[in-house]
């Protein structure tokens, strides 16, 4: 598994063993890091190669390293696939912008019938904030969560946005709380449209001129509606110090995030998992101790000699871990966490100092 360099924060997101890399029967349909630092591709992690086209979007400082800001005339193009198109679905990502981008800008999209509706899209609504809606394919099939999040959510900071179809209702989450109590809706989501393609930044093509203004970062579309606790830990992964990040999947739906810290500063582990049972067991670090003592769990008193702090606290039913580790010179040179989850299973990241 690939780390970035440097001092890291972990959030993990877990539910079984890590193979390399996911596949379309994963509930992972397709993810976006928009860290390329040139070129016209935007590459997908997910392993199911929804890799697209950037068309004039710039290349800017991210939430996690780079990102891209659109300026209402740009876009990124991925071509359609059956891995973007699911019965039920989950699209979340970071934004950002100093003012509203307008009414009906879409932030991401799949399909397009003409400048009607799409398959789905998280889009400003209404009244210029957040809203997500998924369609059967003309506005009178349309189901649209039940409330925007405000216009104020363009202040200049990045937020955490997230739209979720179960099957039942639409919910809207910002900054890992829901917007509402959610839309009742059975309708099946219709693919393809007239326009099949999926598209960061935009809808249905310039003509509609629904294109968003402002930034976005780390976009990933799900096979699957993530629960309220899901999204709330993975909001949490944008701690004010976080500044990359990184995710590996496994065909079990395991992903992890890395993402920077500094001595005395919180590690975060947050899941996402296939069936969201999974829960963070525990966490140790793994070959910091000499000899056969080898690992210690964060709570073991013996940590406490050679960490000058090392505790940690759940949160979200158990999807979310926080690690507050303060590092002295012994452990200068890197160290690996061992995480174990509820189901036994248990895999190792290593962090970079």
């Amino acid at each position: 598994m690939h780390h970035r360099l440097g001092l890291t924060v972990l959030l993990v997101a877990l539910a079984a063993a890590i193979p390399s890399s996911a596949s379309a029967a994963t509930n992972l349909g397709a993810f976006w890091h928009l860290d390329e630092s040139s070129g016209t591709t935007a590459v997908d992690t997910s392993g199911n190669a929804n890799n697209g086209t950037v068309n004039g979007a710039a290349r800017i400082a991210g939430r996690f390293g780079r990102s891209l800001h659109f300026d209402g005339n740009d876009n990124v193009l991925i071509p359609r696939s059956p891995t973007i198109e699911p019965a039920a679905v989950t699209v979340e990502g970071w934004v950002r912008g100093t003012s509203t981008p307008g009414l009906y800008k879409h932030i991401v999209s799949v399909g397009a019938n003409s400048c009607e509706v799409a398959s789905y899209g998280l889009y400003t609504g209404i009244g210029g904030g957040v809203s997500f809606y998924v369609s059967g394919g003309s506005s009178a099939q349309l189901a649209v969560s039940p409330a925007a999040a405000p216009a104020s959510i363009w202040d200049g900071a990045w937020h955490h946005v997230a739209g979720t179809y179960d099957g039942t209702a639409v919910r809207l989450f910002v900054d890992g709380t829901e917007v509402g109590s959610g839309t009742p809706a059975t309708l099946t989501i219709a693919y393809p449209l007239t326009f099949p393609d999926g598209l960061l930044g935009s809808f249905g093509g310039a003509s509609c001129l629904l294109d968003y203004i402002g930034d976005l970062d780390e976009p990933r579309i799900w096979r699957r509606a993530l629960s309220a606790q899901e999204l709330a830990a993975s909001a949490a992964m944008g701690t004010p110090t976080a500044t990359t990040l990184d995710e590996k999947v496994d065909a079990s739906q395991a992903l992890t995030y890395t993402s920077a810290f500094s001595s005395g500063k919180n590690m975060k582990i947050s899941m996402e998992s296939a069936t969201g049972t999974e829960r963070i067991s525990s966490v140790a670090l793994k070959g910091v101790l000499p000899g056969i003592l080898g690992m210690a769990s964060c709570r073991d008193d013996l940590l406490g000699l050679l960490i000058a702090k090392c505790d940690i606290a759940l949160s979200n039913d158990g999807k979310t871990a926080s690690l507050t580790v303060r590092k002295l010179n012994l452990f200068t040179s890197g160290a690996t966490l061992r995480v174990t989850v509820s189901s036994g299973r248990t895999f190792d990241v290593s962090v970079s100092t």
